[in-house]
């Protein structure tokens, strides 16, 4: 038998062994059947049992899947597989009537306000009524259960393995868009819209102070609605943000104050105006009124634009013309002992050239140079009569003398008459020129001054305490009329008045704003002189005509004509809820009406003569009572239905005609 190798080591200690007598070259080794044969076997055994166990694994599976499958398919049947949810409310395993319940109470709980919309402070959430959408609970729910049940099998077999992916339905709506559109430009726009201010300058407390630009914020329709729109599908309340366009100024702030400063410069130091003699030193406060701002926007540029208003610089002009201009004056005259005095020197007149001066002062405006110093151009006017030797006038003898008569009167038309004679007196009338009563007595008297009207007095109807002015103008009449002047323009009273006869008819009426003048022509070829009297006694006006001696003769009808009597109406009886019952008060008094003329004769040398007529058509009047509550009509104390010396009182702001 073989000696083992542990032997051969042990019997041979301390001797070497080598490799070829410890192992055995295979041609040498000894064969052993049996154990080739289970050498042979191990080796198949090695290759064939992954492939059994491999067999028999996938067998075991496949009955696991199998049974895996038919259990879940048989387990969520009529129910809705794990993973789905919508929003984030899960529905997983809930039949259609859970799953439907389960979405009303969520819905419940949002109060009906699916959305609420932002947009900086401003907060809105609108009732699901109020943009028209209405909520598809039973179709969603079916969405929900259709979900794994329409794929593929693989992928409805996954969707029902536990580790299964998630499904999110979402929440089925309808809309109405005009609902909605209507709701985001009523409710919305108008919170969210910001109207776009270019820069832009006004003058405050004097100051031209900056109203700075600011950007227009409008909503964007469409965009709002989109957001809406996606915040809807959901169970909890979105939030969503209002979307809006801005726009930009066109006019900036930088060329604004650039405007500013430069108008700012030139009202602190304001122009130094010379007129004449008269220096005057003007103040922000003068040219404040006439400056204004607007934008001027081009197709490539916009700015800001100083404007100016003609009408306040002409305004302002003539302020300053007010305080320049003056009339020239002749010399005031007197006629004393047969000779002509002068009492007063003439007066040269001044009158600015307003034009220039406009024209200067915009000048100075557009170009707005600071301290700029003006002078405006002045005219100088003499009067139109040279008085330098009044004897030369050849006035030398009396040529009229005109008379009325305001007794009874106050003392208001007393003293109004004597300052309106007080203009008239020592005036000259140049020969062959028109002579306007109202150029020479002015028109800015007190509006009484026109209005002749009638008042009760102890004796019956004396003149009220108006109506100066025709007071005056009817003597003037009478005074030209009888030296035997040409009557160009005269307006008689309406109504006859009594104090102005006799005659009857010769009276006249003037009154600037209706553009109604008494107007002659110093058809003499001389010199004329006027002076005026009062008798605040008698109560009379008298007004004289100087002049040479002329060679002919005037005659006036003394009394004057009635071709025609026009009868008053009855009586009018007015109630008055004011006054006492059974008090009467007359507040006019009946009197007729009448066609007159008043005849003048003007004699001429070598037997030439002319007649003419003052025509007047007078209207009749009727008597008015006014009485208390209940009271009985009484017949009035006064009136007659033949001309009278009364008047009928007409408290009116335009002068008896």
């Amino acid at each position: 038998m073989a000696q083992s190798v542990r032997d051969t080591v042990q019997s041979g200690a301390g001797v070497h062994a080598r490799r070829d007598d410890i192992i055995r070259a295979p041609e040498k080794r000894r064969y052993f059947p049996v154990r080739e044969a289970q050498r042979h076997l191990q080796d198949k055994e090695r290759r064939w049992a992954p492939l059994v166990y491999a067999a028999f694994l996938l067998a075991a599976a496949a009955i696991f899947c199998g049974a895996y499958t038919s259990y879940a398919f048989s387990k969520y049947r009529n129910e809705i597989l794990p993973g789905v949810q919508v929003d984030t409310v899960h529905l997983s395993g809930m039949t259609s009537q859970q799953a439907t319940r389960a979405l009303y109470s969520q819905l419940g709980a949002m109060y009906y306000k699916p959305v609420r919309l932002v947009y900086r402070a401003w907060v809105w959430e609108p009732r699901k009524e109020d943009i028209g959408v209405s909520y598809l609970v039973p179709e969603t729910v079916n969405a929900a259960l259709q979900v794994g049940r329409q794929e593929s099998f693989l992928e409805q077999l996954l969707d029902r393995m536990p580790f299964h992916p998630t499904h999110s339905v979402p929440l089925m709506y309808q809309q109405n868009q005009k609902q909605l559109d209507a709701y985001l430009q009523q409710r919305v726009a108008p919170k969210v819209k910001r109207q776009l201010l270019n820069a832009s300058l006004i003058i405050r407390r004097s100051h031209v102070e900056l109203q700075p630009s600011r950007p227009g914020v409008q909503m964007d329709l469409r965009n709002t609605e989109n957001a809406v729109s996606s915040g809807l599908g959901y169970l909890s309340r979105q939030t969503r943000t209002v979307s809006v366009d801005h726009t930009s100024p066109v006019v900036g702030d930088a060329s604004a104050v650039a405007v500013r400063d430069r108008v700012e410069k030139f009202l602190s130091r304001t122009p130094v105006i010379k007129i004449g003699k008269l220096l005057v030193v003007t103040t922000r406060a003068d040219f404040v009124p006439m400056i204004g701002f607007q934008d001027v926007i081009g197709k490539k540029s916009a700015e800001i634009k100083m404007t100016i208003d003609d009408t306040k610089v002409q305004a302002y002009v003539a302020q300053l013309a007010s305080r320049v201009d003056r009339q020239s004056a002749n010399a005031r005259m007197d006629f004393s002992g047969g000779h002509v005095q002068v009492i007063s020197q003439r007066v040269l007149g001044r009158t600015l050239d307003q034009t220039s001066a406009n024209a200067s002062l915009v000048k100075v405006l557009r170009n707005l140079r600071p301290g700029a110093r003006l002078a405006f151009t002045v005219t100088v006017s003499k009067p139109s009569i040279d008085l330098s030797n009044p004897a030369s006038l050849g006035i030398r003898t009396l040529l009229s003398t005109g008379m009325t008569s305001f007794s009874g009167a106050g003392e208001t038309r007393l003293s109004d008459i004597t300052a309106i004679a007080q203009e008239l007196n020592g005036r000259l009338l140049p020969p062959d020129q028109d002579i306007s009563f109202n150029l020479l007595a002015g028109t800015s008297w007190d509006p009484r001054v026109y209005q002749d009207q009638e008042a009760d007095g102890p004796g019956g109807a004396v003149p009220g305490s108006g109506g100066a002015m025709q007071q005056v103008a009817t003597t003037f009449l009478r005074a030209l009329f009888g030296a035997g002047l040409k009557l160009e323009e005269r307006h008689a009273h309406s109504h006859r008045l009594g104090w102005y006869e006799p005659p009857v008819g010769y009276d006249a009426v003037v009154a600037p704003d209706r553009d109604w003048d008494l107007r002659f022509m110093n058809n003499t070829g001389k010199y004329l002189l006027l002076e005026t009297h009062m008798e605040p006694i008698r109560q009379e006006l008298y007004i004289y005509v100087y002049g040479p001696k002329l060679g002919w003769s005037v005659a006036v009808d003394k009394l004057g004509k009635i071709s025609k009597s026009i009868p008053h109406g009855p009586r009018v009886t007015r109630v008055d809820p004011s006054m006492v019952p059974g008090q009467e008060r007359q507040t006019q008094f009946a009197h007729d009406g009448a066609v007159t003329d008043v005849r003048r004769t003007v004699s001429y040398p070598h037997g030439k003569v002319s007649v003419d007529d003052i025509h007047t058509v007078y209207e009749p009047w009727d008597a008015v009572v006014v009485v208390g509550p209940n009271a009985p009509p009484k017949t009035p104390t006064r009136g007659t239905s033949t001309p009278t010396p009364s008047t009928t009182p007409t408290p009116t702001a335009t002068p008896t005609h």
